[in-house]
């Protein structure tokens, strides 16, 4: 009688213990701290971009492009 009663709570224990050892579990935590950071910088660099690249294109390239346009006119 005490043997079956013991079983269900041999399951508990291990399961208690399973998760216990999934919290303490750390490999692979500093890999996805990295991606993270990743992900964070890409993201800044993206938004960066989106907010100059207007400033770019009408301000450098269309000079550049006006510059290049005249010179193939003239035949320079």
């Amino acid at each position: 009688m005490f043997r079956t009663a013991a079983k269900p709570f041999s399951f508990l224990r291990r399961s208690v213990s399973l998760v216990r050892d999934f919290g303490r579990d750390e490999r692979g935590a500093v890999a996805i701290e990295y991606g993270v950071i990743v992900l964070l910088m890409a993201i800044a660099i993206v938004a960066t971009l989106l907010s100059i690249g207007e400033t770019l294109r009408d301000g450098y390239f269309a000079e550049a492009s006006a510059g290049l346009q005249q010179a193939a006119s003239t035949g320079n």
